[in-house]
């Protein structure tokens, strides 16, 4: 997600990159506003969930409901977990976007604290942290342990079709050639590492046997 760019945004929303730089101004603007959209969405279905009427279920759909988000919103839930609010406040050229994500919380902290008022009977320090223990930090940590595995499982996918590609290329590239003596595996072989390159190279052999 760090490394998307206008381009490749562009092409996978179908907006013209003039509309996107017109709109936005800049990527860290647009993932900036993508990220604020993301956290709104997550919020809105906590707190409905929140607010089922027998208090233990409400901690209960609440914690569950980040599991939903991520089920129903995927792309979201990785721009979530690829930043953090305070990367996003540290850029000093949109006053506008820096209070609103100062102010981003609240609708969140809100929530909570009525939750653990009806869960504990008074919203105290501590029944404030546990509520927010049970319903918001366990569930993320379970959340983001998922995502960055499932980064980790497309990218060694990515790594090995790139591979097999790489080596279905190489062995169709010399599929007119017959022979399988060790000799020409070698030349093959070398002819193979620098047929990616823009390098001249000479290939020469040994004297060719007399014939009588």
């Amino acid at each position: 997600m760090h490394s998307a760019t206008i381009d490749a945004i562009s092409r996978h929303s179908c907006t013209p990159v003039g509309s996107l730089y017109h709109r936005f101004g800049s990527r860290d603007r647009l993932l900036a506003e993508m990220w604020v959209r993301g956290v709104r969405r997550s919020q809105a279905a906590f707190i409905v969930a929140a607010r089922h009427r027998e208090p233990e279920q409400a901690a209960v759909d609440a914690a569950l409901s980040i599991y939903e988000f991520v089920r129903q919103h995927p792309a979201d839930a990785r721009l979530l977990t690829s930043f953090r609010r305070d990367d996003l406040l540290r850029d000093p050229r949109s006053p506008g976007l820096i209070r609103e994500l100062q102010q981003l919380n609240q609708p969140l902290e809100a929530a909570v604290t009525v939750l653990a008022r009806r869960v504990f009977g008074k919203p105290t320090r501590r029944a404030v942290a546990q509520t927010l223990l049970a319903t918001i930090d366990i569930p993320m940590g379970m959340v983001r342990r998922y995502l960055e595995d499932r980064k980790q499982a497309e990218e060694r996918m990515r790594q090995e079709n790139l591979a097999l590609r790489e080596e279905i290329d190489h062995s169709s590239m010399f599929e007119e050639i017959v022979g399988s003596s060790l000799a020409l595996r070698q030349v093959l072989g070398q002819v193979a590492r620098v047929a990616p390159t823009d390098s001249t190279v000479l290939i020469s052999g040994g004297p060719e046997p007399e014939r009588n």
